[in-house]
């Protein structure tokens, strides 16, 4: 026979007698339109209770998007650090329909004004603009994927929230820097000597070069591909000749799967080198330079806005940097004023309505950087002499 249901529309006097006759028309509308409204019902409550949460989408983020295949160990990491030192513990057990845009809105604003807090006798920042940045970045990129992959219906409530300002470090080193570095380079090791010489020259990532194979060197072709990046993406760089020179005269050629293999090889659990922090921190003290801001990767700042003051384009900078977009080779190309004055003075000599002749420009020292380089490291912190593999 037909299916009978019986239903409760409410209680009184919470729901009036007009109220319910009104619920009892639409019921009775919809079924003799066709419809099953109370089989309706519970498929939307059964879709709602098996909608995911934050949580799962969380765990499917770093199984499908965030794996070691597809963005570098640096980039999981800080994807890791960013969920847990800012997101709510709450939020893993939330659906995701229950976010909101004013919500993480607030939510950006709240880390953004957060300033350290002291763990284990350091200050660690616990916001900041940079972190509430990269934190909605993050939420973005996994809202969209849930989207994508069927998890959410609806708009992304991290689209549209406006970022705060970043303004880039301004730290790079410039000659006179460069030359203390390179005499007080001359005095470690030949690992570090080379490595560090590499890394100037190269503008790369510190552990994308420390961890090269020799099988991504090919000499004859004059090309090193650094298969693992923080794009990514592989990333093929010329050997210009003085790179090409230190790289012959490495005594771990031919030896060994590491350009740069590791110097205690049983204590460790990678098979290259480690210890460039300490290293750097002596050759930077020993070099005059007390900024703690003149980090390793400051070489690559160096190298970024050496590149941009010889003149050359953003995109051949960005192509040696191996940057996935223009935004970011424009916050390393940090030019120093010279060339800037340069071009002042030349536009300035042009105008006919100057009361007077301006001094013709300054030498432009930006002019040949390779060689620039070469001639430093070769007379100072990259003479490769024979000795012992590391």
């Amino acid at each position: 026979g037909t299916a009978k249901y019986r239903r409760t529309l409410g209680a009184y006097p919470a729901l009036s007698l007009d109220a319910a006759r009104t619920a009892a028309l639409e019921i009775s509308s919809a079924i003799a339109s066709g419809r099953d409204p109370f089989a309706e019902e519970q498929t939307a409550s059964a879709a709602a209770n098996a909608e995911l949460t934050f949580g799962h989408l969380e765990r499917e983020f770093f199984e499908r998007y965030a794996t070691p295949l597809r963005k570098a160990a640096g980039t999981i990491r800080n994807y890791r650090n960013d969920l847990r030192n800012h997101v709510p513990a709450d939020w893993r057990r939330r659906k995701l329909s229950s976010f909101t845009r004013d919500e993480i809105a607030r939510f950006h604003h709240a880390v953004g004004k957060a300033g350290t807090k002291r763990v284990n006798e350091r200050e660690r920042s616990s916001g900041g603009s940079y972190a509430a940045n990269r934190t909605v970045a993050v939420l973005r990129c996994m809202f969209n994927l849930a989207i994508r992959w069927g998890l959410l219906k609806g708009a992304n409530p991290a689209q549209r929230v406006d970022f705060f300002p970043e303004h880039g470090r301004k730290r790079y080193f410039n000659a006179d820097e460069l030359r203390r570095l390179s005499d007080s380079l001359a005095q470690e090791p030949e690992h570090w000597r080379a490595f560090f010489a590499l890394t100037l020259m190269l503008g790369t990532r510190k552990n994308e070069l420390l961890s090269a194979r020799w099988e991504h060197a090919d000499l004859e072709a004059g090309t090193l591909t650094l298969p693992k990046t923080k794009s990514g993406e592989p990333h093929t760089l010329p050997l210009i000749g003085p790179v090409a020179a230190i790289l012959e005269s490495l005594p771990s050629r031919g030896k060994g799967d590491w350009i740069f293999p590791s110097l205690r090889p049983t204590r460790t659990r990678v098979g290259y080198m480690t210890g460039a922090q300490q290293a750097w921190k002596r050759i930077r003290e020993r070099a005059g330079i007390t900024d703690k801001n003149a980090v390793i990767h400051t070489l690559r700042h160096t190298t970024a806005s050496w590149l941009a003051g010889a003149g050359n384009s953003a995109p051949i900078v960005q192509k040696a940097l191996n940057h996935s977009q223009m935004r970011t080779t424009e916050g390393y190309m940090h030019l120093d004023l010279n060339p800037v004055r340069d071009a002042l003075e030349r536009s300035a000599a042009r105008m006919d309505f100057l009361p007077a002749r301006v001094a013709a420009p300054a030498e432009d020292v930006y002019s040949d950087m390779a060689s620039m380089l070469a001639a430093q490291t070769k007379a100072h912190a990259i003479e490769i002499t024979p000795a012992k593999a590391v």
